[in-house]
């Protein structure tokens, strides 16, 4: 696909004298054939400012090194001046892999929970597993009206629940908005510090999301105004996670009729970490799987530590369950080391087992 690199960059440098109008947002991927997908990403905007008419292209990182200036496709009004903003296009990828598909743009609109706001880079994430007969489509998430009619001392259930057209599992997790830089727009992007959750504006109530889901539940907003809301929905198959979407969304709390709620204790919402390849294990603390590189090229190289002698077993699987490599370490000791030759298995998503006397711990290895 033809790239317009210089073009997106124009946008990004050009974007700061728009103003804040963005309010939240996705983006989503579809395989069509093959290594073509369809991408799309969706804006939420604020129709109450004149920079969203002048949003009609968003750059985008496509995770191969190529970037492209999408044009807006649709928009249309949501309610309370809100519109969905639809930038669509197909690109194809030279081959198999597992792509992090991005956009950058400033600025955001204000919120209570996020200060300075208009000087944070707005940013959307999705990752696609692009792997033989394993292409995913990312999930899809519509907001909906009960976000943007919250009452103030009132109990608010939400539902941030997403649909997946491959019938994939989905988990939820709360997590801070993320942002990027303009100078490296095409890096994965990282946290926004300032954010900080909803009730902890006012230090009171709670804050709480439904992982399997989607619910939130936020007992209970004691002050009016917008808020950022933002969640990592992970795509699951076969018990393995295949992909994840960062989701950005506004939630109003306004003046309504109805009677308050009992404000219950504070409590800190939990955040989740978002890292594709982060170490999962059902094992006591002294039990460690460590494996560099991650993301993998040819070597990986695995290394369990134990706090008493051990032997164990490592197996490596595809996301088919399938186990490509295996290796058994039957001399005892408190620190094994080993490497697995990857070279020649496709890219995508593996895992990585071990069987340490029965206690298993497991990592998501990236092959590139």
């Amino acid at each position: 696909m033809k790239t317009y690199t210089l073009l997106a960059l124009l946008c990004l440098i050009a974007a700061p004298a728009w103003a804040s109008h963005f309010l939240g947002g996705q983006i989503q991927a579809k395989n069509m054939s093959g290594n073509t997908y369809q991408i799309t990403v969706v804006l939420f905007m604020d129709e109450g400012n004149a920079a969203s008419d002048q949003t009609n292209s968003v750059p985008v990182c496509l995770g191969d090194g190529s970037t492209v200036s999408a044009v807006r496709a649709a928009r249309r009004i949501i309610g309370q001046n809100i519109s969905v903003n639809t930038y669509q296009f197909t690109h194809t990828y030279n081959g198999p892999g597992v792509f992090r598909i991005t956009t950058s743009m400033a600025n955001r609109t204000p919120m209570v929970n996020l200060s300075q706001a208009n000087q944070s880079i707005f940013s959307l994430s999705t990752t696609i597993q692009n792997n033989g007969n394993l292409r995913n489509a990312t999930s899809i998430f519509e907001p909906s009206p009960e976000l943007w009619q919250v009452g103030v001392n009132q109990r608010a259930t939400l539902s941030l629940r997403a649909v997946d057209a491959d019938g994939d599992s989905l988990s939820y997790a709360l997590i801070k908005p993320i942002t990027n830089s303009l100078s490296t727009a095409c890096t994965t992007p990282f946290a926004v510090e300032e954010y900080v959750f909803p009730n902890a504006v006012s230090s009171k109530g709670t804050y709480k999301l439904n992982a399997q889901t989607g619910e939130l539940i936020w007992d209970a907003p004691t002050t009016t105004g917008q808020y950022a809301a933002s969640i990592l929905v992970r795509e699951w198959r076969n018990g393995i996670q295949i992909g994840e979407s960062y989701v950005e969304t506004v939630i109003r709390v306004q003046d309504k009729a109805g009677s308050p709620s009992p404000i219950p204790p504070y409590e800190p919402a939990a955040e989740t970490p978002s890292l594709v390849t982060g170490i999962e294990t059902d094992t006591e603390p002294e039990l460690t799987l460590t494996v560099s590189p991650n993301p993998v090229q040819s070597q990986l190289m695995a290394r369990i530590r134990a706090t008493k002698s051990t032997t164990a077993t490592l197996q490596l699987l595809n996301l088919t369950g399938q186990i490509v490599a295996e290796k058994a370490l039957n001399r005892p000791d408190t620190t094994h080391e080993i490497t697995f030759s990857v070279e020649n298995l496709p890219s995508g998503l593996y895992v990585l087992k071990a069987n340490v006397n029965g206690q298993i711990i497991s990592q998501k290895i990236i092959k590139q």
